[in-house]
């Protein structure tokens, strides 16, 4: 079943076109890679999926209801959530209130009720410290509930920022290079913490330079380049295409003689 459908997707600023008629499906249950060297649009389809840019044209279609148009807490109150390549934390804010602060479109307490700290303001107040400390656990974080996130490692970080999109429960989860500047061990955890998302139920796009991780994390592929979607498909077929292979890797293979 088709989760997400993009048709047509154009995105120009001013005389440079980064998103060029790009058309992809996304299946549900899956995590679907999406690479392509530096500028190749990868960010801006994100952006544009998201509501953080308006397409120039085509359209973003996430259950047969049209996102295009919408802004971002409304797409995301429907389901689809994103993290951001630069980490976009409450540095001054503790692990935990950073993600309270990441369910507030699920909550129902009132500002006249925070106010008066009555009694279901304060019910309320439990009941997503409790959640975010469920997810906290999700993502082997349990631990640092009470550290001010600014002081994190930046691999947790990273971690903590997936937990923040947890917290407004997505059945759709775009990742904007996790595994950022992680070793090779911290990037094999954010690894199995995608893979648990998944397998939780909610589908993952991610965007990812280190191929190791796309290739061993991925069911398909799709790859831009300088706006164009020039491939798709499993990630055996991928790193055998020679377009891709040219123009990411910034090389091609030598032909059999």
């Amino acid at each position: 079943m088709t989760i997400l459908r993009i048709e047509g997707l154009t995105k120009d600023f001013g005389r440079l076109r980064a998103l060029n008629d790009v058309a992809l499906n996304v299946q549900q249950g899956e995590i679907l890679g999406l690479i392509g060297p530096n500028g190749s649009g990868k960010t801006t389809m994100l952006n544009v999926i998201t509501g953080f840019l308006k397409p120039t044209a085509g359209s973003a279609i996430y259950k047969e209801g049209l996102l295009t148009g919408l802004k971002p807490h409304q797409i995301a109150k429907r389901g689809v959530t994103r993290t951001f390549q630069l980490t976009s934390l409450f540095p001054n804010l503790t692990a935990i209130e950073n993600i309270i602060h990441g369910r507030h479109l699920y909550s129902k307490s009132s500002l006249f009720g925070s106010f008066f700290w009555n009694k279901s303001y304060r019910e309320e107040e439990a009941k997503l410290r409790q959640e975010a400390m469920n997810i906290l656990t999700f993502v082997n974080m349990q631990e640092k509930g009470d550290m001010i996130a600014g002081n994190l490692p930046a691999a947790e970080q990273r971690i903590l920022e997936i937990a923040i999109a947890l917290a407004s429960k997505p059945e759709l989860l775009l990742l904007d290079e996790p595994a950022s500047g992680m070793n090779v061990p911290e990037a094999a955890s954010a690894m199995e913490l995608i893979r648990s998302i998944q397998q939780s139920g909610t589908t993952v796009v991610i965007v990812e330079h280190n191929m190791k991780v796309i290739m061993q994390l991925c069911s398909r592929i799709a790859v831009l380049n300088q706006g164009v979607k020039i491939a798709e498909g499993p990630p055996q077929e991928i790193s055998k295409n020679e377009q891709v292979i040219s123009v990411y890797l910034g090389k091609r293979r030598e032909k059999n003689a």
